[in-house]
């Protein structure tokens, strides 16, 4: 059976299937796909476009291209290429059935991502709202959002919680940094969910 791995063309990315012969399959997460391109930053932004190039999808890819250009190395804005026969593939190993979404991931650059034991304390921060994704105003502000929630929250911490399922302790979290954060983050109806499936939808 085939494993998977990424392929890079300029921004955008799609999958690639890879298959050993002879040895057995291990089912891959999201983590294990990009663990390069979380390697060398702190936060990784993903965009899944449609399939029809709408207007949603030039209104998010322009803004997001903007708030890449001026956040510096430390953040990678990257978009999945819609052409990618397996893009399904794709959308479901962050537990979605639909574009367009916003994905948010703690890389390991950032403080605390990086475990004693060498495990990696990922979550990822999905925003699906197409009036939000829509709306470059309201993307702007979503966007501002849902990074400062990944920089300035503790990666292992949220895991946990997303783990036990238990929102309200993540809100807790978040309201501990700034109760205004919380409540943008409350406003956006994320889903946050570790790798292999398990999450929590918020808001």
């Amino acid at each position: 059976m085939p494993t998977w791995r990424l392929e890079n063309n300029e921004d955008s990315l799609r999958l690639s299937p890879v298959t050993y012969r002879g040895l057995g399959s291990q089912a891959q997460t999201w983590a294990d796909l990009f663990a390069r391109q979380l390697e060398d930053v702190r936060v990784f932004v993903l965009f899944f476009p449609s399939r029809f190039d709408t207007e949603t999808d030039a209104v998010a890819m322009d803004t997001l291209r903007s708030f890449g250009t001026h956040t510096g190395a430390a953040t990678s804005v990257r978009f999945w290429d819609p052409t990618d026969d397996e893009f399904s593939r794709a959308l479901a190993l962050f537990d979605m059935k639909a574009p367009p979404a916003l994905v948010l991931i703690p890389g390991v650059q950032l403080k605390g991502v990086l475990a004693d034991s060498g495990d990696l304390n990922v979550y990822s921060l999905t925003i699906t709202d197409e009036a939000i994704l829509a709306n470059r105003a309201q993307l702007e502000r979503a966007v501002n959002t849902a990074h400062e929630v990944v920089l300035r929250g503790d990666p292992a911490e949220l895991s946990t919680y997303t783990r036990r399922r238990a929102a309200a302790s993540i809100l807790g979290a978040i309201g501990q940094i700034s109760a205004a954060l919380r409540d943008e983050l409350i406003k956006l109806k994320p889903k946050i969910s570790l790798p292999g499936g398990v999450g929590i939808q918020i808001g």
